[in-house]
């Protein structure tokens, strides 16, 4: 008997899991356009996203969107990209990236005759010719049209400011408030994926499962499904090779063994970097993807904190993160167990609070964590913001 559609049975529930994971590898897969094409894509693209939940292609007006999407590409000069089908563009419908010169626009889609009065609407030169057109339009289209009228302006509002966002460093957050300062570090970060990622997957094809810890702090679990042949549960293999690695809190640390990522999650953080476009082998890649492979990350703040050399890593009081879980999403600060991470210089005039980006670096763009603490160093040493702190990208 076919199960009811509000009810769909367990082999029904793991299909639907498997066709929405292979839709999201189909959108990560396109992000890496993004990330190969963009000049700072970490950090563009980390301002660009606004988290937007995502729908089916078939629903987001897609005869219209690969038609300009054609036109775009006629020539070769123009590589054009369907923004619903990425997880992180959320700057109207396409991205449009001009080979040369390199330069980057972006399209709203706006077809039919109602979208087309509406252009001709905001083409006045001034207030009153504008509002002149606006009753004019009113009167032919109604309140369905004033309706539609108002969404497009909302659009272009939500735009110019998330242009605004993207095409500054320093800039006020017209979205949060916060202050929002990026800064390009005076030397190349370090990475660990050649070496130790790259050995530990390596490790594991022959193997059940296999750990490494980069630079005292950041544990890694890799276990390869296909080969597991003992009854050991994943969070028994989780609690041995990771948890038990960190250090012990103490002073009033926070406790860091809830900052466990699985690499495979990242497919559904849309500020994340691809590993398609990581240098591993294709072959460990599409295991990942897949979950043959599966990689878990703990990252040991306090063990972190130790690498620092001459700021200096404290906590907020659980008070203050109370007040800030209680935020929005999108205007929250990092907070750890309760607690928000500072950081502060040897002057101490100044502090800065740690953005949750700090783990989407480390674990999806594979930078080690003490080429991190010394960015935050160099950082700290040089910046001088207006105000008593600010938050890190």
């Amino acid at each position: 008997m076919k199960a009811r559609p509000n009810n769909p049975t367990a082999e029904q529930q793991t299909s639907k899991r498997g066709w929405q994971h292979l839709r999201q590898i189909f959108r990560t897969l396109n992000d890496c356009i993004a990330w190969t094409v963009f000049r700072e894509p970490s950090f563009t693209i980390n301002r660009l996203c606004r988290h937007r939940p995502r729908g089916y292609l078939r629903d987001q007006n897609p005869d219209s969107a690969l038609k300009i999407i054609t036109d775009l590409s006629k020539t070769g000069d123009t590589l054009a990209i369907w923004n619903d089908a990425t997880r992180s563009i959320d700057l109207q419908d396409v991205t449009a990236i001009s080979l040369k010169p390199r330069q980057i626009s972006f399209i709203e889609i706006k077809e039919g005759p109602i979208n087309g009065e509406i252009f001709e609407v905001l083409k006045g030169c001034t207030e009153a010719e504008v509002l002149k057109r606006m009753e004019e339009f009113a009167s032919r289209r109604g309140a369905t049209g004033l309706q539609q009228l108002e969404r497009f302006i909302k659009q272009r509002m939500h735009a110019d400011k998330l242009h605004t966002l993207a095409s500054n460093d320093d800039v006020e957050d017209p979205f949060t408030e916060n202050k929002r300062i990026a800064t390009s570090p005076p030397q190349p970060l370090a990475h660990y994926d050649q070496m130790e990622l790259a050995g530990l997957l390596e490790e594991v094809r022959e193997k059940e499962f296999a750990s490494m810890t980069v630079d005292n702090c950041l544990h890694v679990l890799a276990v390869n499904q296909r080969r597991r042949m003992s009854n050991t549960p994943i969070d028994s293999l989780i609690e041995k090779e990771l948890k038990d690695r960190m250090t012990t809190p103490s002073n009033g640390e926070p406790d860091c063994r809830g900052i466990m990522v699985p690499l495979q999650e990242t497919l559904y953080s849309p500020i994340s970097m691809p590993v398609m476009i990581r240098p591993l082998e294709p072959l460990d890649i599409a295991d990942i993807c897949i979950g043959n492979v599966v990689l878990f990350f703990m990252f040991d703040v306090n063990a972190w904190a130790r690498l620092f050399q001459e700021c200096r890593l404290s906590w907020s009081s659980v008070k203050e993160g109370r007040r800030e879980q209680s935020k929005p999403f999108l205007a929250r600060r990092m907070v750890i167990d309760g607690r928000i991470p500072i950081i502060t210089p040897p002057s101490g005039n100044f502090s800065m609070h740690l953005g949750d980006r700090i783990i989407s670096r480390l674990i999806c763009e594979g930078i080690r964590p003490s080429s991190m603490a010394n960015y935050h160093e160099e950082l700290l040493a040089h910046e001088q913001p207006h105000g008593g702190h600010w938050i890190e990208e």
